[in-house]
């Protein structure tokens, strides 16, 4: 039985090498060439791999009879496909970690964002050419609110609106406290207001669409 030592010497000397030439090529010490080639030990099988290609033969030939070494080569590369499914499933594992993670993330910012510079929006439709009274609803809501001292208490006429409104606030028992005329792109402190406390909002505008923004 012919040793893989004894056919890489054989090899080797097909190709008309010294074992400090081939030394060189495989980047190990000649007297790990003279090692292999005693049968003293085996080399390990990453650089039985790169002998079958500076050598030009298949791993087949540089193996046959060796049965320890194809043994261990049928080893390592069971442990391969093992190592490279493994990989695959730790890739699809952290791709979805990431992307839950983000996801998570972002609703988490919105939420932190939300509650600490709280606001929203309202869009308010006038359908006729008078100027027409609508109550503004807040998500939902029709009535005000501020439910915490994190809010600025500002009323804003969005930029986008068609135009200036009229707007006065009412409270629980239906007493105007405030009222202005809020033109476009145009803000109004409502220090006066309350926290926790329900706030009717009327809105006099003539016919267009209205976003009234509150921080």
């Amino acid at each position: 039985m012919v040793a893989i030592g004894e056919r890489i010497k054989k090899f080797r000397q097909e190709k008309e090498l010294t074992q400090q030439a081939l030394a060189e090529k495989l980047h190990v010490s000649r007297s790990a060439i003279s090692n292999w080639e005693i049968g003293r030990n085996y080399p390990d099988l990453d650089v039985v791999i790169l002998l079958s290609d500076v050598l030009a033969v298949s791993l087949d030939d540089l193996l046959r009879e060796d049965q320890v070494m194809v043994k261990e080569v049928s080893q390592e590369q069971r442990k391969n496909k093992q190592r490279k499914w493994r990989l695959r499933m730790v890739s699809i594992l952290l791709a979805v970690f990431v992307g839950l993670t983000g996801w998570l993330w972002y609703q988490e910012v919105g939420s932190v964002h939300q509650y600490i510079s709280p606001s929203m929006s309202t869009r308010i439709a006038i359908n006729s050419t008078s100027n027409e009274e609508t109550i503004a609803v807040f998500e939902g809501k029709s009535y005000l609110e501020f439910t915490n001292r994190r809010w600025q208490q500002t009323l804003v006429n969005d930029a986008s609106s068609s135009g200036s409104m009229n707007v006065a606030i009412y409270d629980q028992h239906n007493q105007m406290i405030k009222q202005f005329l809020l033109e476009a792109g145009q803000e109004q402190k409502l220090a006066e207001l309350e926290k926790n406390t329900r706030y009717k909002v009327v809105i006099s505008a003539t016919e267009g669409d209205y976003w009234l923004n509150i921080y």
